[in-house]
C-alpha cells in the first residue's frame, strides 16, 4: 500500500507539474539571454540558467509536459491497437499465430532500439517519437491480452455465454475485456515509466523533441560536457527522469498488489 501511495503522490505532483507548465511557467524558454547565463539560484531564477540564460526551472516544467504527453499518448496507441490483437489473437486461428510470430521479431530488439530504429526512418520529432514508443508497444499489450483472454476463455461464465447464443467477438468486449481491464491498467502504468525514459533517450540523441520544445533528454545532452563547471543542469533533470520514472513503476507494482494480493 505504501508504494501505491508514494508512487500515486508522485504521478500526481508530476501531472500537476506538467498541466501547470502549458498555462504558466516562470519564464520563456524559447527566450536566450546570454548575458544571463550560469547564474545561480535567486528569486527570479530559483533553479539558476542554462548556458544559454534560459530559466532551468521553467525548462523542468516545460520538460515534464513533454515527458507526460510523449508515454502517455505513445501507451494509449500500444494499448488501443494492442488490446484489439490481443482479443482477436485469444480466439486463435491464423490472428494467432501473425501476432504471435510478430511479437517473436519485435521482441528479439531491445526497446529502445527499436524506437530509435523507427524515429530515425520517419525523421527526428515529437510525434515521430510518439508512434515509435507507440509501436513497440503494442505487441507488449497484445501479448498480454491474448494470455490473459486464453485463460478466461475456459471459464464457466463464458461457456454460459456461448450457450444463450454469443458469437466470440461480443463475448470479447462483453466478459473477456471487462475482466482484462485491471491487468491492462497495471502494465500501463509500468509501460509508462519506460516510455518516460525512452522519450528521454531519443532527445538525448537529437531524434525526440526539438528546440524549441523543452525535453530533459535534451537538457541533459546540452549539460554533459558542463558537467564538471555546473553540475546541477545535469543533475536536475536527472533526477526529474528517475523520479517520474520511479512515480509509475510504484503506482504499476501498488495497483498490482492492491488488485492481486497474492502476487
Amino acid at each position: 500500500m505504501m508504494r501505491l501511495i508514494f508512487g500515486g503522490f508522485i504521478v500526481i505532483g508530476l501531472l500537476a507539474l506538467a498541466a501547470l507548465s502549458l498555462v504558466w511557467s516562470p519564464h520563456d524558454v524559447t527566450v536566450f539571454n546570454i548575458p544571463g547565463r550560469f547564474s545561480g539560484s535567486s528569486q527570479s531564477h530559483w533553479l539558476g540558467t542554462d548556458q544559454y540564460g534560459r530559466d532551468v526551472l521553467s525548462m523542468i516544467l516545460n520538460g515534464a509536459a513533454t515527458a507526460v504527453f510523449v508515454a502517455i499518448a505513445a501507451i494509449a496507441i500500444g494499448m488501443t491497437i494492442g488490446v484489439a490483437l490481443g482479443l482477436a489473437a485469444a480466439l486463435g486461428g491464423w490472428k494467432d499465430s501473425v501476432l504471435t510470430r510478430v511479437n517473436d521479431v519485435i521482441f528479439s530488439f531491445p526497446g529502445v532500439l527499436v524506437a530509435v530504429l523507427l524515429t530515425a526512418s520517419l525523421g527526428p520529432g515529437l510525434l515521430t517519437a510518439v508512434l515509435a514508443i507507440g509501436v513497440f508497444n503494442i505487441p507488449v499489450f497484445g501479448q498480454l491480452t491474448r494470455s490473459a483472454a486464453r485463460s478466461l476463455w475456459q471459464r464457466d461464465f463464458i461457456l454460459s455465454a456461448r450457450a444463450v447464443g454469443k458469437g466470440p467477438w461480443r463475448i470479447s468486449f462483453d466478459h473477456i475485456l471487462p475482466n482484462l481491464i485491471s491487468l491492462i491498467a497495471v502494465q500501463a502504468s509500468i509501460q509508462i515509466s519506460l516510455a518516460i525514459a525512452a522519450e528521454a533517450a531519443l532527445s538525448y540523441i537529437g531524434l525526440g523533441a526539438q528546440p524549441p520544445t523543452a525535453s530533459w533528454g535534451r537538457m541533459l545532452a546540452e549539460s554533459q560536457t558542463l558537467f564538471a563547471f555546473r553540475p546541477a543542469l545535469m543533475i536536475y533533470p536527472g533526477a526529474a527522469i528517475a523520479l517520474a520514472v520511479l512515480g509509475f513503476s510504484l503506482l504499476g507494482d501498488g495497483l498490482r498488489t492492491l488488485l492481486d494480493p497474492a502476487k
